[in-house]
């Protein structure tokens, strides 16, 4: 099979997925699916061809955090955006795998959401702090007359719930895009995964399952930060220019 057939299946379906006009989504990967069948080809075809070529091969990049909800917000970001995180035994580091644009989607989107989580959750706890505040002065307490040691671990419990609660509901912001896309996506998830597990098994071994960041989801502040972070929404406007950036904007639906 001639490349260049290959090469004009996935501009086409590239060109589905970046343009903002409905018609012409359509009518790429309407182009795209009658190529397929014309020269007896399957996704997996182009996956193959894909990875062959130097945008195609699966790469990696290293990210490092210092608090147990930022791993997770890594892992969440790639297992929602076509990438696998390894976190490392004796530090706190991710190692990101897949293809190399879908590595730059996680990289940028980690950065804009771990900033954005941190701002929320200042704001959401000085809220909590005057509901305390009040709720105390109910009870005949003063709540700054507390131990600095009991209003720390207030601070401390609602922030890890709050983040934890974040993180899940910017992944299941994630998962409904995925869900309201069209099954040609669905079908590239499937592929993608299978080449980064064969990358991963063959470089990493048999690899530990990681343990779950405990925390509270029946609490008010998860169940908040679960809200708020599921209404975050990524706009142009908050971004830095009109190519790689908008083009994250149009992949997830955001």
């Amino acid at each position: 099979m001639e490349s260049g057939i290959l090469d004009k299946i996935k501009k086409c379906i590239e060109q589905s997925k970046s343009t903002d006009s409905k018609s012409e989504s359509e009518s790429a990967m309407l182009l795209a699916q009658k190529l397929l069948m014309k020269h007896n080809l399957e996704m997996d075809d182009i996956e193959k061809h894909e990875i062959s070529t130097d945008k195609g091969k699966i790469t990696e990049a290293h990210v490092n955090y210092s608090e147990e909800w930022e791993g997770l917000l890594g892992n969440t970001l790639c297992i929602n955006n076509f990438c696998k995180a390894i976190k490392a035994f004796d530090k706190n580091e991710l190692t990101l795998i897949g293809k190399t644009n879908n590595v730059e989607v996680v990289l940028y989107l980690f950065s804009f959401f771990r900033k954005r989580l941190q701002e929320l959750v200042i704001l959401a706890y000085q809220d909590n702090i005057e509901e305390k505040r009040k709720a105390f002065h109910e009870e005949g307490i003063d709540f700054d007359s507390l131990t600095s040691k009991t209003k720390l671990g207030f601070e401390s419990s609602y922030m890890k719930n709050y983040l934890l609660g974040g993180v899940h509901g910017v992944g299941a912001k994630m998962r409904l895009a995925i869900e309201q896309s069209e099954d040609n996506l669905k079908s590239l998830i499937v592929i993608n995964n299978k080449s980064i597990e064969k990358y991963t098994k063959e470089k990493f071994g048999k690899l530990k399952k990681g343990k779950a960041i405990n925390g509270d989801k029946g609490s008010g502040a998860y169940r908040k930060g679960l809200k708020e972070c599921e209404e975050i929404e990524l706009r142009g406007s908050e971004l830095k220019g009109e190519g790689f950036e908008k083009k994250i904007v149009k992949q997830l639906n955001f």
